[in-house]
């Protein structure tokens, strides 16, 4: 079975996280929801509270065969700052895993020069210095962006 892993952190965007897992497990891809914070209860930055299924240290994440980073600027900020996320998803970058990012999410992308100018998509104002397109998903290679929320179908799809 498909194994993703959906990267969570406080402040994202609910329903780029749990819409997309929705769709995935409707389709038989075990979906975990794994917080990187020091909590399995998440606060949204609509102020939805959830439980993840995983803490980041409690999970080996390079068994997964797909990552996901949602957005929403506070939760996209944290997963930056995560120092361990780097070393991840370069890992999933070379061996030609599934990255999936998405809002503001792909800027984390851009940090670690996992897309080429032209070849992503994100939310505006969240380029991080690159130089996006303007599809609402799009696809490149191992690696999958979308522009914000109202692609959420069209992203899990995608994946």
């Amino acid at each position: 079975m498909t194994k993703v892993a959906l990267l969570i952190a406080n402040g994202l965007e609910e329903c780029e996280a749990l819409v997309t897992k929705d769709l995935l497990n409707r389709a038989n891809i075990q979906t975990d929801l794994i917080s990187v914070e020091n909590d399995l209860n998440i606060t949204s930055v609509h102020e939805l509270s959830f439980k993840c299924d995983y803490l980041f240290n409690d999970v080996d994440l390079y068994a997964y065969d797909a990552i996901i980073l949602p957005g929403g600027w506070d939760g996209t900020m944290t997963l930056m700052e995560f120092e361990p996320l780097g070393d991840i998803l370069k890992y999933y970058f070379k061996h030609n895993k599934l990255i999936a990012a998405i809002c503001a999410a792909p800027g984390i992308l851009v940090k670690y020069n996992l897309v080429k100018d032209g070849l992503f998509t994100v939310y505006p104002e969240c380029e991080n210095g690159g130089k996006p397109n303007n599809e609402k998903v799009y696809q490149d290679g191992n690696v999958i962006t979308a522009k914000a929320l109202g692609s959420v179908f069209d992203f899990a799809y995608a994946v």
